[in-house]
């Protein structure tokens, strides 16, 4: 029987659905919540995607459309944000496809 964070896991196919990462199956990721739970967002499995810590941290209780504004509009504010938009904008491509699919099935 699989657990619903194997679930989660193989939504991506065990990488981050943000940035792509790779995630060890039994290592140290996250369960994030695309719409937090702290603004009402469920934990049923429609609710969670799996996420690195890095992208899972940056992220925090902003919707995924919210993080990406963040990710966009601070871009030139400082380097630990730069760093971030950097990153996004070499993933952007990833995560856009994965949520279309997702979305699709």
């Amino acid at each position: 029987m699989i657990t619903k964070k194997g679930k989660v896991y193989y939504k991506t196919n065990g990488k981050c659905s943000y940035c792509g990462e790779d995630l060890e199956p039994f290592g140290y990721w996250h369960m994030d919540h695309q719409f937090p739970k702290s603004r009402g967002g469920s934990d049923e499995l429609d609710n969670l995607m799996p996420a690195c810590k890095f992208c899972n941290s940056s992220k925090g209780n902003k919707t995924i459309d919210e993080w990406k504004q963040f990710l966009l509009k601070d871009q030139d504010s400082g380097t630990f944000v730069r760093f971030y938009y950097e990153r996004f904008q070499e993933i952007k491509d990833y995560t856009d496809d994965v949520f279309a699919n997702f979305i699709e099935n």
